[in-house]
């Protein structure tokens, strides 16, 4: 194991409790229209990006379901929701960033959420003053769970993948962050990694209050 010297976070579920109202904004607007979007289906579109989002949806559902619409009406909901609500950081965020800038190592986003939809999540939690480097889905060719996010991630680090932790809490962000040569701690959310466990995870953690012990643990 090499050191560690840099680290980067998944925003949705790891960073911020977003992914609760998303779900409940796509199901509310699927079932608007006549679609049933269960937990299960849901839990496939995590951590993809929307054009992925959109193939999985076609192809669980057909190519005619009006997808377009249905955006509409999610994004709505969603707006509806955060203006009344907003966004929660997760519990131990900001003790995690301030231990990595303790450490004085580099960090990063990399979301496959698109840069508009990032950096307004990120004014709305309060957290965008903490990260200079944002990586989005609609910045390189090919979204999670390939792993040209975090190569792209690393390279704005200047540091090499190898040397890089990731935390992640999707199927399709985890696969990134390990084809990409990276050391990954899993974070549990909507998905439940008691089932979906990887042998090769460097480490499931309860939550992110526990990951600057888990940082140590890899020094």
């Amino acid at each position: 194991m090499n050191e560690i010297s840099a680290v980067i976070f998944d925003l949705d579920g790891v960073l911020i409790d977003s992914e609760r109202v998303a779900r409940t904004a796509w199901q509310q607007a699927m079932l608007e229209y006549g679609y049933i979007l269960t937990n299960d289906i849901y839990c496939e579109l995590i951590g993809r990006r929307p054009f992925d989002v959109d193939a999985i949806l076609r192809l669980r559902y057909g190519s005619a379901m009006p997808l377009y619409d249905i955006r509409l009406r999610k994004r709505c909901i969603w707006e509806d929701a955060v203006m009344r609500n907003g966004i929660p950081v997760k519990e131990g965020v900001k003790e995690v960033l301030d231990y990595v800038d303790a450490l004085r190592f580099p960090f990063a986003i990399a979301t496959s959420s698109n840069s508009l939809d990032a950096m307004e999540k990120l004014k709305q939690s309060m957290l965008l003053c903490r990260f200079s480097i944002i990586v989005c889905g609609d910045q390189v060719p090919n979204g999670k769970p390939e792993p040209d996010i975090y190569l792209e991630a690393a390279e704005r680090l200047k540091t090499p993948p190898s040397k890089c932790l990731a935390f992640e809490d999707s199927e399709a962000g985890f696969l990134a962050a390990k084809t990409a040569g990276m050391a990954t701690m899993l974070i549990p959310d909507l998905v439940d990694w008691t089932v979906l466990r990887k042998p090769d995870a460097n480490g499931i953690l309860a939550s992110m209050i526990d990951a600057p012990l888990a940082i140590k643990g890899l020094l």
